[in-house]
Parts: structure tokens; C-alpha cells; sequence
């Protein structure tokens, strides 16, 4: 809700890590999905970005307890 929208997908290549820095290339990657997704986008300007950590164990299953 609001001025914006949010686009984000993980990149299945980058190791397991704890590294939060953007990477550009994949950010563009990123970006260009979206564009294909909603042409309209490629007019848009870039107000911010960021990356943060996807929370998953090793193994890819949930823990339950």
C-alpha cells in the first residue's frame, strides 16, 4: 500500500552465506524479469534497493518443534 512496488527473486547460484550486499548483476537480472513481467517498468526509476538473508535450513525442510 503506497507510493511503489517491491520486486525481489533469489538467485539459486549464490552460495550459503551471510553477505547482504546488492549484487549488481543479479539485481539486474532481477530487474529485467520485472520488465518482462510489466513493460511499463522500464520507464520506472529505482528509489531504493536492498538484500537481506532467505531464512532456510540445509536441507531445504522446515523445522518443526
Amino acid at each position: 500500500e503506497g507510493d511503489g512496488l517491491l520486486t525481489g527473486m533469489s538467485n539459486p547460484n549464490e552460495k550459503a552465506g551471510f553477505d547482504q550486499d546488492v549484487d549488481p548483476d543479479w539485481e539486474l537480472v532481477n530487474l529485467e524479469a520485472a520488465i518482462a513481467r510489466m513493460p511499463l517498468l522500464e520507464s520506472a526509476g529505482m528509489a531504493s534497493h536492498w538484500a537481506g538473508l532467505y531464512e532456510v535450513t540445509p536441507d531445504a525442510h522446515p523445522i518443526i518443534g
